[in-house]
């Protein structure tokens, strides 16, 4: 996913999948598995690619998939976020910059709901309620069933409406 993030202006970013790296040998957290990296990584470069050339609807759609594949990880999860901001900062929507901005800083914090609530399929725009159960495209279920979940804590998985 490295590949993602080039440049100095992702140093942030880079450092932090570093770290993740480290600690996912050390299996003291879980982190994507290749296939899943990979994808993320060219959906991160589709969506980005998307805003530089103003295809505001691709780069949502890409981000989207960015959100679903990468819910469980810090840095794919906040920068699913940082595309939807830069859609709504476009489009002036001020009300879809509230709710990125607030889904943005409360990212880190749904490391501990994650578990619970597992892939939703949720895209992480603006206009779906947080935690809100959406069908998942069968090439992305594909790639999220080879990935390996912990269970969550006590085994109170929250189940889909």
């Amino acid at each position: 996913m490295q590949d993602a993030f080039r440049g100095l202006s992702w140093l942030v970013p880079r450092s932090v999948l570093k770290l993740s790296s480290l600690l996912e040998r050390r299996n003291l957290i879980g982190g994507p598995r290749f296939p899943v990296r990979k994808a993320l990584a060219a959906e991160i470069l589709a969506a980005r690619g998307a805003l530089r050339e103003g295809d505001l609807a691709t780069a949502e759609h890409h981000a989207g998939r960015v959100h679903i594949l990468g819910s469980y990880y810090a840095i794919s999860h906040w920068y699913s976020h940082r595309i939807h901001l830069s859609i709504e900062w476009r489009r002036r929507s001020l009300q879809g910059i509230l709710i990125q901005l607030l889904r943005l800083i409360g990212t880190p914090f749904t490391r501990l709901a994650v578990p619970f609530f597992g892939v939703t399929g949720h895209p992480g725009t603006s206009e779906r309620a947080m935690g809100t159960h959406w069908p998942i495209d069968n090439e992305l279920q594909t790639l999220l069933d080879t990935q390996l979940r912990a269970e969550p804590p006590f085994g109170l998985r929250i189940p889909p409406r």
